[in-house]
């Protein structure tokens, strides 16, 4: 067991409620501490765009407090079909266009865990812990891109 196992679980969002989680927290990062997306559009108090209905989602609990504290999500398809392409280019070189990659994006975390603290939680780690559950995620449905 790593050091993030001992604090951290990643949570597949494959519920309704898991779901509900991950919306709200998204809600509340992008909302309401860094006003990246404007929360008049979300009077249920839960973050979406059109990806997430093509979207794995994975919130970050906290063992230590219990409390939620971050996520990310795949959104799962076709190169030209990625929240990448609104704004850049992106290309797989030799692969054929139908090629299904997964984009890791939304990544958030709540202010309140974006620096160490005293019982040691820290960004760095949580932003690895995500990562990993990510690729180990696309490996189980054979998504190597």
């Amino acid at each position: 067991m790593t050091m993030f196992d001992e604090r951290y679980e990643v949570v597949l969002a494959d519920t309704a409620s898991s779901r509900d989680i991950y919306y709200r927290l998204r809600y509340r990062v992008f909302c309401e501490e860094t006003g990246f997306e404007d929360a008049r559009r979300f009077g249920n108090q839960r973050e979406r765009d059109r990806y997430d209905d093509y979207a794995v989602r994975f919130p970050v609990r906290g063992k230590r407090r219990n409390r939620w504290l971050a996520a990310a999500r795949l959104v799962i398809g076709p190169a030209d079909f990625l929240p990448v392409n609104r704004v850049a280019e992106i290309g797989l070189d030799d692969a054929p266009p139908e090629t299904i990659i997964a984009e890791f994006s939304r990544l958030l975390i709540r202010n309140d865990y974006r620096t160490p603290t005293e019982s040691g939680e820290a960004e760095p780690e949580v932003l690895l812990g995500l990562i990993r559950a990510a690729r180990e995620y696309c490996r189980s449905i054979d998504i190597d891109q």
